[in-house]
């Protein structure tokens, strides 16, 4: 009997572990070996996964409020000379989500929000059309296109929540914005990376222009080396009411 009292008490034990690996605060837990990198962008491009991949800032990035106007928490880009590299290797599949927000700008121009492995994998604001839209680039042939309403850009400066994967085996890349699904590419590519640099705010090609650098804010990006569950993104736009 106390024998089998131990055995009970011992998977009890384990199973409070799993769950407290698994969901933190009512929310999921990634762990190390999920998040490849998350800069808070508080006035620097620090990684605060504890994988130390630490981006380096370009420019001068100004510091600004992020989405619930807390003060030095997100960091605006001039759309000049501003943006982030960061070496974090070779993965694929990756996602990435992040908050921006972008200028009201000029018609006829692309604004690169992040670029991967020098188009490989690639997002951008794009207003060469005349009507804004937000576009992921796989391979610099594979687009997924989302034309949503909040992505008009009636107002200026207004934040949005962008997640974006390259797919895996069992699902197709997909893009989220502000929690709602808004694209799938018909196949899963192989990303086809020439380095291993990541930029946020910028194309990653050596031969680019004012066109490419967005104009706005960014905040909180995470990035990670496994696509997430529709609940896993929406947990991290919780509370989060969007204009």
């Amino acid at each position: 009997m106390r024998r089998l009292i131990i055995i009970i008490l011992s998977l009890l034990i384990v199973l409070s572990c799993k769950k407290s690996d698994e969901e933190e605060n009512g929310q999921p837990h990634l762990k190390n070996d999920t998040i490849i990198a998350h800069y808070m962008l508080d006035g620097d491009a620090l990684d605060t996964s504890g994988n130390s991949i630490n981006g380096i800032l370009y420019g001068n990035p100004e510091i600004t409020a992020d989405r619930t106007d807390d003060p030095g928490s997100a960091l605006h880009f001039d759309g000049s000379d501003d943006f982030i590299s960061a070496d974090i290797g070779n993965h694929d599949p990756i996602a990435i989500s992040l908050w921006f927000a972008h200028r009201n700008n000029e018609t006829g121009k692309a604004y690169v929000i992040f670029d991967y492995g020098v188009n490989a994998f690639r997002g951008e604001v794009d207003m060469t059309s005349g009507a804004t839209k937000t576009y992921c680039y796989i391979n610099d042939t594979s687009i997924i296109e989302m034309r949503s309403p909040k992505m008009i850009y009636s107002n200026d400066m207004i934040w949005h929540h962008l997640y974006v994967d390259s797919g895996s085996d069992t699902i197709n890349p997909r893009m989220y914005i502000d929690g709602y699904y808004e694209g799938m590419l018909e196949e899963k590519q192989s990303l086809n990376i020439i380095d291993n640099l990541i930029y946020f705010g910028r194309a990653g090609s050596e031969a680019f222009t004012n066109a490419t650098y967005f104009d706005g804010k960014i905040d909180d990006i995470r990035i990670y080396n496994r696509v997430l569950g529709e609940n896993e993104i929406l947990s991290i736009i919780d509370n989060y009411s969007f204009e």
